[in-house]
């Protein structure tokens, strides 16, 4: 039986076959698609701390807000809390949780895609070596686990196995800071096929990347933490969700998470 928790410890990332029954993969991909072509007319428009009906359409990259009632998809709330996803998302962080968040990407422009090599530390790391890099990585983000799930073939992550928990060589600080296209030599390519998952510890140092031939992208990026006694800063890209209607329009399998988030941001 493969140890995916070591796996997760270890390498800080494994990639599963099974974290999304093929009937909702199916289902997901229609409502991604159906969620970008409200954004393309402007059906739906999202803003920094709220999400609206009607304004000006643009071609989507990534699409957030997705469990917004405005969209009309409850399928994205029901993949948060399934049993094939949850089966693995409780390895990492436990059964007591709160929503994190989940995203799409719905290019049909990625070509030419490429995010330079990063952390997801906010640059809470930025200059720092020894054991002030080391406490940031002991620290931050510390409950959360995050997930790719491909909803089309999709090749765009990178990741350096083992990089969330040691410092960053020469090398690996050398393309942090620069910014530009450029290969490191431990890096694996996360090419996953439709309805395979990748769950990933985001302070591993990674990247995307569009290879040559891909017309488009389709997958759906997520997180789920572990509920703690702590409280939780509220990014304002999520603070749509403080609306009192959103609560309403929730599955009652997610209301649980909903609530831990709810009070994590507002004691």
């Amino acid at each position: 039986m493969i140890d995916y928790a070591r796996l997760y410890r270890e390498d800080g990332y494994f990639v599963v076959d099974d974290a999304v029954d093929r009937s909702m993969l199916a289902a997901l991909r229609k409502a991604l698609g159906r969620v970008a072509d409200k954004v393309r007319s402007g059906v739906v428009v999202e803003h920094d701390d709220r999400i609206e009906t009607g304004g000006a359409g643009v071609e989507p990259h990534i699409v957030s807000g997705l469990q917004a009632p405005e969209y009309g998809e409850p399928v994205f709330s029901d993949y948060l809390v399934c049993e094939p996803l949850q089966r693995y998302v409780r390895l990492i962080v436990g059964e007591r949780q709160r929503l994190g968040w989940v995203v799409g990407f719905a290019s049909t422009r990625i070509a030419g895609y490429h995010c330079p090599w990063h952390r997801d530390t906010g640059g809470k790391d930025r200059g720092l070596e020894g054991e002030a890099e080391m406490e940031v990585l002991r620290t931050h983000r510390r409950n959360m686990v995050k997930f790719h799930l491909a909803l089309e073939r999709d090749p765009c992550l990178w990741i350096v196995p083992g990089s969330h928990a040691r410092l960053r060589t020469r090398e690996e600080l050398d393309a942090i800071g620069s910014g530009e296209l450029v290969d490191l030599a431990n890096a694996v390519q996360i090419d996953l096929a439709p309805g395979q998952t990748v769950f990933w510890d985001s302070n591993t140092i990674h990247r995307g990347l569009a290879g040559e031939g891909l017309p488009e992208r389709w997958n759906l990026t997520g997180s789920l933490v572990r509920h703690e006694d702590d409280r939780e800063e509220l990014d304002r890209r999520f603070a749509w969700r403080l609306a009192d209607y959103v609560r309403e329009g929730l599955p009652p399998a997610s209301l649980p998470l909903y609530d831990n988030w709810r009070w994590s941001v507002n004691g």
